[in-house]
């Protein structure tokens, strides 16, 4: 009884939650997700909102839990070549038992723990996302966790699909943006700004992949709370800073919340594609042809054989109504060479397991 009112609790504060945001954090709020590469000042000045009015909006929407500020290294020029997905019965369970594997690795020739940064799993399915160096590197890691632990027994077992994207030959347009998703949700007029992101035209310095990665395991920390993690003096570790993100080592995103303001259904998506059919399809544009609004989609990625893409919904029969839109414009455009795999994960019963966490991957090259 006491749970289920905690339980009742809860769903009323998050109505709460929707029902309070003011226009101002509204638009501070989409601000934040849209600009995350600005400061709070410039954004302050740009949406001409009082500089500790944003402030305040800011430190309330952190302390809430209505954001979480993360920094997605350029894996490709790190040296990274893949892109990995997994998914099916990837359960609460197994990824803990996965993960208590993990722990026993420890830093030895060859060895490296894995690249994954995102883990969502209900009770009995989920998916989760990573990257690794190489398909060697992969392999060695199985062999060294199934003599510790018999780790391809829980995979044969489980029998989870394994989706392997080079990132050579694979697009990534949307990665993890929300920004036209809260537009949509808070009725805001903006421009979708396709940014270019630029690249590094050399090597990264072993002090520099140092820095780097003490950056993207706390996004918030100071450059003096980088440079005594570090070793450094804090001028040398500002200048570093400013040139990883300068240079494009690093993206800065804001991950809102989003099941605080009424999204329900995760819809995670795998299909294998006709490369010519494709090419077509994107030469001609002919996506626009269905007139629906793509603001759902927050993952994006996709090679002339496969693709993998991530939506938000608030229901689960608005999610099925547009997966339905997008099998018939498949199927008719003849693109598919089999039925996608398609998961609709509960957003209430899913738990984030392992949430935007990249310093994982870093910490395997360092």
């Amino acid at each position: 009884m006491f749970a289920l009112f905690e339980k009742f609790k809860y769903k009323q504060s998050i109505t709460y939650l929707m029902l309070r945001l003011t226009s101002q954090e509204k638009k501070l709020l989409h601000g934040l997700v849209a600009h995350p590469e600005l400061s709070l000042k410039e954004l302050a000045e740009l949406l001409d909102i009082n500089y500790w009015s944003a402030y305040k909006m800011k430190d309330k929407f952190r302390k809430r839990d209505i954001i979480k500020e993360v920094l997605i290294p350029n894996y490709k020029a790190l040296g990274f070549e893949l892109f990995v997905a997994g998914y099916g019965s990837i359960t609460q369970d197994k990824v803990k038992e996965i993960n208590k594997v993990e722990s026993m690795i420890r830093k030895r020739s060859g060895i490296r723990k894995s690249g994954i940064f995102l883990t969502y799993a209900e009770s009995y399915r989920g998916f989760t996302l990573g990257v690794v160096r190489n398909y060697t590197q992969l392999v060695k890691n199985i062999l060294y966790a199934d003599r510790i632990a018999g780790i391809r027994e829980i995979m044969l077992r489980e029998r989870p699909k394994v989706v392997l994207m080079p990132f050579e030959i694979t697009r990534m347009p949307i990665f993890f943006e929300y920004a036209p998703l809260l537009a949509h949700e808070f009725s805001i007029l903006a421009k979708q700004e396709i940014s270019k992101k630029r690249e590094p035209e050399r090597e990264i310095t072993a002090e520099e992949l140092k820095v780097l990665a003490e950056m993207v395991k706390a996004p918030a920390s100071s450059v003096k709370d980088i440079a005594q993690r570090v070793k450094m003096n804090r001028l040398k570790v500002a200048k570093i800073r400013e040139r990883l993100f300068q240079e494009g080592w690093c993206t800065r995103k804001i991950i809102p919340n989003m099941k605080l303001f009424g999204y329900e259904v995760l819809v995670f998506a795998h299909w294998e594609s006709n490369p010519e059919k494709l090419e077509k399809i994107e030469r001609e544009n002919k996506v626009r042809e269905l007139n629906v609004n793509l603001s759902n989609v927050v993952f994006l990625a996709y090679n002339p054989l496969e693709g993998i893409v991530i939506a938000l919904f608030k229901s689960l029969r608005e999610s099925r109504e547009i997966v339905s839109l997008f099998s018939t414009f498949a199927e008719r455009e003849q693109v598919l060479v089999r039925e996608p795999e398609i998961l609709f994960l509960s957003m209430e019963e899913g738990v984030e397991l392992r949430s935007h966490d990249h310093y994982a991957a870093l910490s395997s090259i360092l």
